[in-house]
């Protein structure tokens, strides 16, 4: 049996879930599973948190395309606030490491990591803006 995946611009799946239309719900429901995962949260709240990063920058770079900058900034800031309040260590959190092998696809870690240095040399908005426009 084969499996011929295409991509479709005008499918609803990328339509509907761009232009940061649902922030706020990603939002609620991210906050959903930190309450429903509360006994995990003593184990492995590492990888947790790495979850909750890259959805948000996964989220934020796929649906801020022919966004106006300041919804990308206003939605920009109210997701960052939100992983602020959960106290996510960047630099700590050991499921960001590129040279460990954690599961993750490398291609996927370089991009968390110059997302987070971007934000960190204060250039994310920029990028953001410049990205959405491409």
């Amino acid at each position: 049996t084969k499996y011929h995946w295409m991509f479709n611009d005008d499918s609803l799946s990328n339509t509907d879930n761009k232009k940061l239309n649902y922030v706020d719900e990603l939002l609620d429901n991210l906050e959903i599973i930190d309450n429903k995962l509360s006994d995990i949260k003593e184990k492995d709240y590492e990888l947790i948190q790495y979850f909750y990063l890259r959805t948000i920058i996964y989220y934020l770079l796929f649906s801020c395309k022919k966004v106006p900058k300041n919804k990308i900034y206003s939605s920009y800031s109210k997701m960052f606030s939100w992983l602020d309040k959960k106290e996510i260590n960047y630099s700590k959190n050991k499921y960001l490491s590129i040279i460990e092998n954690n599961g993750e696809q490398t291609s996927v870690k370089w991009i968390i990591h110059i997302f987070l240095l971007l934000r960190k040399l204060h250039l994310i908005r920029v990028f953001l803006y410049i990205f959405s426009k491409i």
